[in-house]
Parts: structure tokens; C-alpha cells; sequence
């Protein structure tokens, strides 16, 4: 099994948008990753902080043209999700910050996660 990270959006529709960013990043100190989802096509969300860090859309996620400033996905709140590859620069040694906009069609029933981090099985363990 490869060990990755999961972006997962469980039971609910959701718009996952990440924006506020220059879209033309300047390298910017400690930065892990930028996902704009601005490209509007394809099964793959390209990472603008140039650290490789491009993730594939998972499931029933479609491209959008109503984000928040621009382009964003859809996802149908049913194992759907985007998937990026593990990398050391996700192993966070203090504190971090992740900044998204989420716009849900519905409330979430009981306890979902929006980001995670982890093994994407039944188990969500090192194989």
C-alpha cells in the first residue's frame, strides 16, 4: 500500500475552493503546497507552489465555474475526494495553518474530517 494524503470530503456535497492566493506565486517561506484548482479540466489539480506536490481528483468530483473567485470542485459526498501524494514537507514539526473556502449544500451529520492525513483503507494504518 503506498502511504499518502487524503483530502476527503465524506457524506456531504461540497464546494472545496482554495483562492485568495496570487495566482502567479512568488516562492513564499515554508509553504507545503497551493492547490488554486484553476485549470477547470482534466483529473488533476496542479500544485502553484512549484513543489511537485500535484494531487488527482478521486470519485464523483467535478470542475466548477462557481468557486469563489474563479474556478473550484465539486464533490458529491460519497467518497470523493482530491489525493496528494505524502512527501516530507507534510510532516509538520510545530504548529501550521491550512486555509480553504468551503461552500456545503448541507449540514454534515456527526463528525467528518474535511482535511486529512493518513492511510486512505479500512484500516487507516501503515501496511
Amino acid at each position: 500500500m503506498v502511504r499518502r494524503i487524503v483530502f476527503l470530503v465524506g457524506v456531504f456535497t461540497a464546494f472545496f475552493l482554495l483562492s485568495g492566493l496570487n495566482r502567479t506565486l512568488a516562492k513564499v517561506d515554508g509553504l507545503a503546497g497551493a492547490w488554486l484548482f484553476e485549470s477547470g479540466k482534466g483529473n488533476k489539480v496542479v500544485d502553484a507552489s512549484k513543489r511537485g506536490h500535484d494531487g488527482k481528483l478521486v470519485g464523483k468530483v467535478k470542475w466548477t465555474k462557481n468557486g469563489k473567485f474563479g474556478k473550484g470542485l465539486e464533490f458529491d459526498g460519497s467518497e470523493s475526494y482530491v489525493e496528494i501524494p505524502d512527501s516530507k514537507d507534510f510532516e509538520f514539526a510545530g504548529d501550521f495553518s491550512i486555509a480553504f473556502w468551503l461552500k456545503s449544500e448541507m449540514p454534515a451529520p456527526g463528525s467528518l474530517g474535511i482535511v486529512t492525513k493518513g492511510y486512505h483503507d479500512k484500516s487507516n494504518t501503515k501496511p
